[in-house]
């Protein structure tokens, strides 16, 4: 409903690539996550499985007008989200 979308809108969307760092990212998800939301409060994510799926999230979150968007992950990761961002 409406409050969803609102709740959404204010919502911050870390996308993450587990793979980046040999694998790193994902295996420690976990404390990544906790000092994430320590340091930008509520978020929500979503994890890569595949390429280019980091600019999909990304442009989702713009279209969703996110206030914030973080990437987690290597130079990829961090480019898709900016081409996401961007298209």
């Amino acid at each position: 409903g409406a409050g969803a979308d609102i709740a959404r809108r204010l919502t911050a969307r870390v996308i993450a690539n587990p793979q980046a760092g040999r694998g790193r990212a994902g295996r420690h998800w976990p404390g990544l996550s906790n000092r994430l939301a320590e340091a930008i409060g509520p978020f929500d994510h979503a994890l890569t499985s595949a390429p280019l799926e980091a600019a999909r999230f990304a442009a989702q979150a713009a279209a969703e007008r996110r206030p914030l968007v973080v990437s987690v992950g290597g130079d990829g990761t961090v480019n898709e989200v900016v081409d996401g961002l961007l298209s």
